[in-house]
């Protein structure tokens, strides 16, 4: 059902009235071009009315080249920005095919582009990839939230590894531009990127791991930190296990507490026994006991005055004796 609600609906009704591209839809948003190319297909045969105006797809502005040995649209006259963004969206491949031979002029219009590269047409598909290999890496990058969007289709998967390659042996400065991008999928490429090229110090990975909202680039950025600190070494402690000590999310906390194996404070890790995640709890009874520490007694030390750490009396419950049933109740 066709809703006069919906901007992207909306969108195409005042691109086939001629408004500008970037007028009659926000060009930032992902969302607004995978709506433009849905409701383009949609309207174009349920609408067509609507296209019979200054930027119109019909016959009047349109040739066909039947002798040609690949089917082929013409344009009697050079198409406009808007023109071809409804061409590009179009139900039929031969228009879309022949919009993209225009898209050079138009840098506004390679998010079709992307789209164009998961096209269900294969003659489509081909044009576009070509398009796109030829593209600067950082206006590829520009559009990262949409080409990683396209690349979750079956046949998007060019775009995508397009993007990861510019952004592996491009500028630093360009994967570094997309670490605080809003939208997930592209934090969290543009941070596996930057881990593996090693672009970003061991403090900020550590503290990235502590604070990041998205769990994929906490447990990525806390692997990275852990792997900086040497074994056996103490380098780094401040910087790296600190901030992971301190974090709010326990997954993070049972990498600090690991970590401390690594510089060789085991005893650190006695305050975590009775930490509220029973996964920091055990790292911590693993580091202690690698320090050759039993935990415990700790635990039935701590058990004395259970109103302290509540928790301790869990983990004595988890790694106790026999005799220690009386103490847990």
């Amino acid at each position: 059902m066709l809703t006069s609600g919906d901007e992207s609906y909306e969108a195409v009704r005042r691109l086939a009235a001629g408004v500008a591209l970037d007028r009659a839809l926000d060009v930032t948003d992902p969302d607004s071009w995978i709506g433009l190319d849905f409701w383009v297909r949609q309207l174009a045969w349920q609408r067509p009315e609507l296209f019979h105006s200054k930027a119109s797809l019909s016959g009047r502005r349109l040739r066909w080249d039947p002798g040609a040995s690949l089917p082929t649209v013409t344009w009697r006259r050079k198409p406009g920005e808007t023109e071809l963004a409804l061409a590009l969206c179009h139900p039929d491949g031969r228009i879309r095919a022949t919009a993209l031979d225009h898209t050079d002029d138009h840098p506004a219009l390679l998010a079709l582009v992307i789209i164009r590269c998961a096209d269900w047409a294969e003659p489509v598909r081909e044009r576009a990839r070509a398009l796109l290999a030829e593209t600067p890496p950082h206006r590829l990058a520009a559009h990262a939230a949409l080409t990683l969007r396209v690349g979750r289709r079956r046949r998007g998967g060019f775009a995508q590894e397009r993007l990861t390659e510019a952004l592996r042996t491009g500028p630093a400065t360009q994967t570094e531009a997309l670490l605080g991008s809003g939208d997930r999928a592209t934090a969290r490429l543009a941070y596996r990127v930057a881990v593996e090229r090693r672009l970003l110090p061991a403090e900020r990975l550590a503290q990235t791991a502590a604070r990041h909202r998205d769990v994929a680039v906490q447990d990525l950025c806390a692997e990275a930190a852990v792997a900086t600190l040497g074994e056996g070494s103490s380098n780094r402690f401040t910087e790296v296990v600190v901030p992971l000590l301190g974090s709010r999310q326990s997954r993070i906390r049972s990498a600090g507490v690991t970590a401390l194996r690594r510089t060789g404070r085991h005893a650190d890790a006695e305050p975590y026994l009775g930490d509220r995640s029973a996964v920091v709890r055990a790292c911590a009874r693993w580091v202690l006991r690698q320090g050759s520490i039993d935990p415990v007694p700790l635990y039935r030390a701590l058990c004395a005055d259970p109103e302290a750490q509540p928790p301790a009396v869990v983990g004595l419950g988890e790694c106790g004796a026999r005799e220690d049933v009386d103490l847990v109740r």
